[in-house]
């Protein structure tokens, strides 16, 4: 057969739907949807629990030594690798809001860089405020905070500290800047992230040796241990790195089917002189045709998960040509392997089973 007969053969097969060619184009274009897009929400849902994680504060870890923590030391690990934000802290004596005389905030001192552990919202010089503390007095960006003990003060900003699970103490609170080398601390905080065994391993050397306590050593905690110790993002693996693979099997698997359905029909044409190699070329090319429909199908679908989070579109962008490129080859694959079962000589055996 000539080039333009094979094409027109494949193009009269198509359109008249021979052997269920409809059929199985809706199947591919279902399977080949689970198979790009399936990767693509794995990896958004994870990306999406690991952000909860991070604001949870559960990458942060605590040094607690009460008086015994090195400012400097422990905002040196920052310098560390996957150390996002560090910062030390102490307690002072409690704050008296002038619009609230009778009630007295927790007020903390804390390290330059131990907002950025916080996650606090605003700029310049001041005091940082809880959301609670900043809801209570009504602050609002720009404002002035008036206290019993300083009278007017600058605000820099606030930091959320809800209720879920995190270590007591910040929810209701005002922090002041104090230098690092202002003295020791109580806690230095630490966010790592990715998750790695640095901070534990080296916790002890923000410890000032001796004084009160020190017997007892420093402790390690976590900021919020309500999500676990270790952020883990198994069950999305396992469908990002075996969802594509898997459908291109079962794009495959029906493929090959539909090629075995028409067994009488490819041993009959073969029966009248239509060689074997002909015959791969019209079922490949019908074959690509389908899985191009497909792809013209889904794809779209995928660049708009894709563009639709700028900050995943690397990740996303080859998940969906990973899966999309094994289910074309599941589908050639299955068209080849289908044929290859199919033998002349068995033509009254497929008449009689037909």
């Amino acid at each position: 057969m000539t080039l333009a007969s094979v094409w027109g053969e494949a193009y009269r097969n198509l359109t008249a739907g021979v052997g269920g060619s409809r059929v199985l184009l809706i199947v591919v274009i279902v399977l080949t949807a689970c198979g790009v897009l399936a990767p693509q929400l794995a990896l958004l849902q994870a990306d999406s629990r690991a952000v909860a994680y991070q604001r949870s504060g559960a990458a942060t870890l605590i040094v607690k030594a009460e008086g015994r923590i090195d400012g400097v030391r422990c905002e040196a690990f920052r310098q560390l690798e996957n150390v996002t934000a560090a910062g030390a802290v102490r307690e002072r004596e409690g704050l008296t809001l002038a619009l609230l005389p009778s009630t007295t905030v927790r007020y903390f001192e804390s390290t330059p860089q131990f907002a950025g552990v916080l996650g606090a919202r605003g700029d310049g010089a001041g005091l940082l405020l809880s959301d609670e503390v900043a809801d209570a007095v009504g602050w609002r960006d720009g404002d002035e905070l008036s206290l019993a003990e300083r009278g007017r003060v600058p605000v820099a900003g606030r930091f959320a500290y809800p209720d879920d699970g995190r270590v007591a103490g910040l929810g209701y609170a005002i922090l002041g800047d104090a230098p690092a080398s202002s003295g020791l601390f109580d806690e230095c905080w630490v966010t790592v992230w990715p998750q790695t065994p640095i901070v534990e391993s080296l916790a002890g050397l923000v410890v000032v040796p001796g004084g009160a306590g020190a017997a007892a050593g420093p402790t390690l905690v976590q900021a919020n241990a309500t999500l676990g110790a270790r952020f883990s993002a198994d069950a999305e693996r396992v469908i990002w790195s075996a969802a594509g693979l898997a459908a291109a099997l079962l794009v495959a698997v029906a493929v090959a089917f539909h090629v075995r359905g028409r067994r009488l029909e490819l041993a009959s044409a073969r029966h009248v002189g239509v060689r074997p190699a002909d015959q791969y070329a019209i079922t490949v090319i019908e074959v690509a045709v389908i899985a191009g429909i497909a792809m013209i199908v889904v794809l779209p679908v995928a660049a708009y998960v894709m563009f639709s989070v700028p900050s995943m579109a690397v990740p996303l962008m080859w998940h969906a040509v990973q899966s999309a490129a094994l289910a074309i080859a599941g589908a050639i694959g299955g068209a080849l392997a289908g044929l290859a079962g199919v033998r002349e000589r068995h033509l009254f055996r497929y008449f009689r089973e037909r």
